[in-house]
């Protein structure tokens, strides 16, 4: 309190406001007010004005990051992606996740995915997977795992069609939520992947544990192969070996050079993902692709 003159109520109204600022950090149980931490909170509170009523207007496009097989170059699949004109998805999807408002967004990818995959199914297409990223939230609330499903059945495409990603971070609680939820999308035909393997919570444990379809190594793992690396080089080998004693594919993601592409199939790694082979496409391209 530096204005002793300032009301009691004022004070009191900063006081709650550091305490709600606080809710989310993990490093702390004390914060103080100041006006750069309020200035702060209104961007934050502006770009979720503008984030919110963008996915209820349907102004976000989808691109897709072209999955390869490792064998043959093949395109056997794509992850799906959000863009936005608006606010640079790096910025506004932190905030999301923070204030529990990232489901809005899961919801809005899977609708624009499901609706592709049918609009390639009118036009004659090959049936192309593609998978979506969920969040934690999402995965662990049953209704919102309803609400996916009754939206994929709306758009009647075959539910092996629409992969779902789950990152790695989920894993360190409600684990026994998380392993019932992959189990009954699998049982329906659902393909669940476990994203950003070996960023900071995995271990070779955790695939044993959670019933994924396939793993995909984290690029902090990818980006130091054939580097004189061998803890990095090991760490992928041992990895991929193990997925597939347990009937696991692989997809590495951030695939960026022609030594990392050569140990990789070295390795055995199933599919590759990139900007060696792809960045991410607009729709129009990919198809074109």
């Amino acid at each position: 309190i530096k204005d002793h003159n300032e009301k009691i109520e004022a004070i009191i109204d900063k006081a709650n406001f550091a305490m709600m600022a606080n809710k989310n950090k993990s490093s702390s149980s004390v914060m103080y007010y100041s006006q750069e931490l309020e200035k702060e909170h209104n961007k934050r509170l502006e770009m979720i004005s503008k984030v919110i009523p963008a996915l209820e207007n349907n102004e976000f496009n989808v691109f897709l990051q072209p999955i390869y097989s490792a064998k043959d170059k093949s395109v056997i699949g794509a992850e799906a992606l959000v863009d936005s004109n608006i606010v640079p998805p790096s910025l506004f999807i932190p905030i999301l996740e923070e204030e529990n408002l990232i489901s809005k967004l899961d919801i809005y990818m899977i609708n624009k995915v499901c609706e592709y995959i049918k609009s390639r199914q009118k036009r004659g297409l090959k049936d192309v997977p593609i998978s979506v990223n969920l969040s934690r939230v999402t995965f662990i609330n049953v209704k919102l795992i309803d609400k996916i499903i009754e939206i994929v059945d709306s758009f009647d495409i075959p539910h092996n069609l629409l992969r779902l990603e789950l990152t790695e971070s989920a894993y360190v609680e409600n684990l026994s939520i998380l392993i019932d939820t992959v189990k009954r999308l699998k049982k329906l035909g659902f393909v669940v992947l476990m994203d950003d393997f070996g960023s900071g919570y995995s271990s070779l444990s955790s695939i044993k544990n959670i019933p994924v379809n396939s793993i995909k190594l984290d690029m902090s793992l990818i980006k130091n192969l054939n580097k004189n690396d061998e803890a990095s080089n090991y760490l992928v080998k041992v990895t991929i070996r193990y997925a597939k004693l347990l009937g696991l594919n692989t997809v590495a993601e951030g695939v960026e050079t022609k030594e990392q592409l050569d140990f990789l199939q070295y390795a055995g790694c199933d599919y590759i993902q990139g900007y060696y082979y792809s960045k991410p496409l607009s729709i129009k391209d990919f198809e074109r692709l």
